[in-house]
């Protein structure tokens, strides 16, 4: 067993890019299920491991973050890391609002935040129309969290590639998805991941597309496949302006699903004719 141990924690660490220095590394594990706190605390020991910071520490997502943060008034920039789990990027909102900004304000620390949990970007622009609201706090802000349904801190030790991420820059109020080549024909679990859905960047097309966890065709394992429209239309266009004209939850997860299609085209304003709206496979053009 120690053996394996070893083995997994070295396979988890190998080729791993060490962040830039940081005063302070914080991973915040989740409290539900109680069985599961071991195991997060775990996955929070390999991302202090991986992490460059003068500190580190494991904390529970309960304890206050005002408190350990005056005990380093010299801390400046912050790196806050999350292992368990999450719902959407309503709740990456709140945590923003409700934590994070505080903390900039009181400390003028920036923070950059890396959400491994499920869905804390599943709505990357929900979380950029907030910071939009903010005044200079947004500045130091950074955000980085899965897309879909993920396996997080595992994702080394697992086959596929599960982590379909976006990064959040509140400098630039820009959403950075990743290329495509990282993620197309590239395996995914079925048995949590079917249906779920990406964006990504071609980078040789130069424009952004959806990517879904589908078994296509006659194959028998799930992978990440491209959505094909029937219309020219680059996805994070698509996928930003209706985040703002509509702020609907889940994003464009909300137009994956077959029986909310015809909801969404009754939302859809005249503005936003000709985009396109992905439900089980079939395109349906406003």
């Amino acid at each position: 067993m120690r053996l394996f141990l070893i083995f997994f924690f070295s396979l988890l660490l190998s080729g791993t890019v060490m962040a830039k220095e940081n005063d302070l590394c914080i991973c915040q594990t989740d409290t539900y299920p109680r069985v599961q706190v071991g195991i997060f605390k775990l996955g929070c020991r390999v991302w202090n491991a991986a992490q460059s910071c003068t500190k580190k520490m494991t904390v529970s997502f309960t304890e206050s973050l005002d408190e350990i943060l005056a005990k380093y008034p010299s801390a400046k920039k912050v790196k806050i890391g999350y292992v368990g789990h999450w719902a959407s990027a309503d709740q990456s909102t709140q945590f923003l609002q409700g934590t994070i900004v505080p903390l900039i304000q009181k400390y003028d620390v920036k923070i950059e935040i890396d959400n491994t949990a499920c869905l804390a970007t599943d709505n990357a622009y929900k979380i950029v129309n907030y910071l939009k609201t903010l005044n200079g706090e947004a500045e130091k802000i950074t955000f980085r969290g899965n897309q879909a349904v993920s396996t997080g801190i595992w994702d080394k030790g697992l086959s596929g590639k599960n982590n379909f991420w976006a990064l959040i820059k509140g400098d630039s109020l820009e959403v950075t998805f990743p290329a495509c080549k990282e993620f197309e024909n590239r395996g995914c679990m079925g048995s949590v991941q079917g249906g779920g859905t990406g964006v990504c960047q071609d980078e040789e097309a130069g424009s952004h597309v959806f990517l879904r966890c589908d078994q296509g065709g006659n194959e028998k394992h799930y992978k990440w496949t491209r959505l094909i429209p029937e219309f020219s239309i680059d996805a994070k266009s698509y996928y930003a302006l209706v985040s703002e004209k509509h702020n609907l939850r889940g994003g464009y997860q909300f137009f994956t699903k077959e029986t909310d299609a015809l909801d969404f085209i009754e939302l859809v304003t005249q503005d936003a004719r000709q985009l396109l709206i992905y439900a089980a496979g079939r395109q349906y053009s406003y």
